[in-house]
């Protein structure tokens, strides 16, 4: 919704040109509802240009833009994924720079050495999840554990018990919220 409030907010300013806006709904990040939508927006309503909020809507879709020639600008993400395609663009934060810095942080600035890592099954997850491990392990650290869950998974308490276990002097938790909190 913020997104499409953005997107209305530009709208409003540009002097003169008539921009048509069509909204689907990706119905929280389904990868078929997402094939759907592309489907139609590039298909049938012939869009110039397509919008979405990250990499978890522009991966499924992204054959059916570059078949289509028409430019996806992804405005949360930004990462390799995205530069393997002509027709594919990010504006947000590089999901593997992050990951990267997080690692460095931990191995430097929190002197961490063994660290487990619980993420989603997601795609973002995985991205940063893989930047994290090899940027840690690149400054000596150890991956002890990774552990990854669902989206829809609210139980911990076996992960937690193998963290323990593998004595991990810290956690890395990339986890989408809300089902995380």
């Amino acid at each position: 919704e913020e997104i499409q409030k953005g997107i209305e907010l530009a709208n409003l300013e540009t002097s003169g040109t008539e921009i048509r806006i069509i909204y689907e709904d990706d119905r929280s990040w389904l990868s078929t509802a997402a094939v759907n939508a592309a489907n139609k927006l590039i298909n049938l309503d012939k869009i110039d240009v397509g919008l979405t909020a990250a990499i978890e809507e522009a991966k499924p879709v992204k054959p059916i833009f570059e078949k289509g020639k028409t430019p996806l600008l992804v405005v949360w993400d930004s990462n390799n994924f995205l530069d393997e395609s002509d027709y594919l663009f990010g504006t947000g934060f590089s999901t593997e720079k992050a990951g990267e810095k997080m690692a460095s942080f931990a191995f430097k600035n929190l002197n961490l050495r063994e660290v487990a890592v619980v993420s989603h099954k997601d795609a973002w997850a995985e991205i940063i999840s893989e930047s994290f491990k090899n940027e840690f392990k690149k400054q000596g650290g150890k991956i002890v554990l990774h552990e990854r869950h669902r989206l829809d998974d609210n139980e911990f308490k076996t992960t937690l018990l193998k963290i323990k276990e593998s004595g991990a002097d810290g956690i890395y938790l990339p986890l989408l919220p809300p089902t995380s909190v």
